[in-house]
């Protein structure tokens, strides 16, 4: 398993030749956050001293400041955090009720310390899924961590997940990251791939008579090093054999 999720790195360089970039593996780290945010101030449509005179200087919350505005909290986030707008320590004292800014700040980076070495594999789960921390992947979280089965996937197609490409679990045990139990598909095709189980299902158990027909899917799903058009009962049958028969 190790193995297979160091060669993420390889995957980040091949990804950057293909686009032209250097492969830096350091690169992803850096370009994408610093890209996000400068990508939100530019398109903010007011000043940074307007929006700090109504913040700071006439006190008005965010949530006033959307209504006069007429934007959304995610918008107006987006704006302080491109723009760099944060409250004067007094104010921010002040509106937390006596709090310290720097020392609640390094609360929340001693709880993301403490969340990163919980483990000797520097895991954690979420929904139950197997997360790791990768603060190199363009798709991370803010605190760094990857959706263990997507970084997997990966490593086999030798690029990165886009964001309507979804990762199956054979046996819908989420922290089962085998590779015997991962598919790859688009999310429309993740959708009917559960109805067509289904329906197997109930064809196994004689409830309907009829087989159900294959699955044609609007792009190739990929398991295990194969990649399919189509999934037929057949097909599903000789996946799910496969997979119990692998030893976790």
């Amino acid at each position: 398993m190790a193995q297979i999720l160091n060669t993420i790195s390889d995957v980040a360089a091949i990804c950057l030749a293909d686009s032209g970039m250097p492969s830096d593996p350091l690169l992803p780290i850096i370009s994408p956050r610093v890209i996000k945010r400068k990508h939100r101030a530019k398109n903010c449509p007011y000043t940074k001293e307007f929006l700090e005179d109504l913040y700071i200087n006439k006190r008005l919350t965010r949530k006033q400041i959307c209504a006069q505005l007429g934007i959304s909290a995610g918008v107006i986030q987006g704006w302080f955090t491109g723009l760099d707008i944060r409250l004067p320590a007094d104010l921010y004292a002040e509106a937390t009720g006596g709090q310290d800014r720097e020392k609640v700040m390094k609360g929340k980076r001693l709880r993301t310390a403490l969340q990163r070495s919980n483990s000797h594999l520097n895991t954690h789960k979420m929904y139950e899924y197997n997360m790791i921390y990768n603060p190199a992947h363009p798709s991370c979280n803010q605190d760094g961590y990857i959706l263990e089965h997507r970084q997997i996937i990966e490593s086999q197609i030798h690029r990165f997940l886009k964001s309507h490409e979804d990762v199956h679990h054979i046996n819908f045990t989420r922290g089962d990251n085998r590779k015997t139990n991962l598919m790859l598909l688009r999310e429309a095709d993740h959708k009917s791939l559960h109805w067509f189980m289904g329906h197997c299902g109930a064809y196994a158990l004689g409830l309907i008579e009829e087989m159900p027909k294959p699955l044609k899917l609007k792009s190739p799903a990929f398991w295990n090093g194969e990649w399919f058009d189509e999934i037929s009962v057949e097909t599903f049958d000789r996946i799910s054999r496969q997979n119990k028969q692998t030893v976790h």
